[in-house]
Formats: C-alpha cells, structure tokens, sequence
C-alpha cells in the first residue's frame, strides 16, 4: 500500500483501506477502523469509486453503533443502502453480515419504528451531506474513544 501511496496510484488504494478498515472492526480496533473508513471514504470519493462510497458508509455506520451513536448509525445506514441500490451493485455479503450485527443493539435502543425512519432519514440524504454528517459524528466518536468511561 505504501508503494501505491508512493506512486500516486490513488484508484488502487481504495481496495485495501476498505479492506483493513474492516479488519479493523473485526479485531475491535475502533478507532483505526474509524479513520480507516474515513480515508476510504475520502479517496473513494475522490477517485469516483461509488460502490466503496457506500462501503465506507456502512462501516462508518457499523462503528459508530458498536460505539453506542444508534441515530447515526442507523441514517449512515440508510445512506449506504440508498447508494448501493442506485448504483445498482449490492454490499458485499460479508460487510452486511457485520453491519447488521453491529446494528442490532441500535434497532433495540431506538425500537424498530425510529430506527427504520432515521434509515429512511439517511436514505434521503445526499452522498454529500452523509460525508458532511459523518465528519461531525466522527469527531464525536473520536472523542467519546478518548474518554475514560
């Protein structure tokens, strides 16, 4: 990666910054799993790379409920499916699995009925305005990460 990174191979990036965030996840790395997601998001974005747009999204969407952040989580959500489905390529099977466990506690914390209207929230929304959203909530979770509890 540090070569691609040092060869300016932005588009070949996208890949593997998805790909470690997740990793990330996995291993309950939260807060490298954040900024990797949040890179991904950048990049992808740069480079026009819609369907991991809408990856980063919902592994920003997967953190920032495993970090407690239920309405949040459930309009990034909304916004990673909404832009999965308008480009026509669906998530991986893998990052749904992931995501739709880390969801499960903001389904129960919200209840089922606002949990499904922040989804429809997050659905509306632009891409833009999902990354502008996401940029304040990933400060608030940086911070929350930092503090002892």
């Amino acid at each position: 990666m540090e070569l691609r990174r040092q060869l300016g191979d932005d588009r070949c990036l996208v890949e593997p910054l998805i790909d470690n965030a997740w990793l990330d996840l996995a291993r309950g790395s939260g807060e490298a799993a954040r900024r990797g997601f949040e890179d991904c998001l950048a990049l992808a974005r740069h480079v026009g790379d819609q369907f991991n747009v809408a990856e980063a999204l919902a592994g920003l969407s997967a953190q920032a409920a495993l970090n407690g952040e239920h309405i949040e989580a459930a309009r990034l959500a909304g916004a990673s499916t909404e832009l999965h489905e308008r480009i026509g390529a669906p998530p991986w099977a893998s990052v749904t699995a992931i995501q739709e466990r880390a969801l499960s506690e903001a389904r129960l914390v919200l209840g089922v009925e606002a949990f499904a209207a922040l989804v429809a929230e997050g659905r509306r929304a632009r891409t833009g305005e999902s990354t502008g959203r996401f940029r304040r909530v990933a400060t608030q979770l940086a911070a929350n990460a930092a503090s002892p509890r």
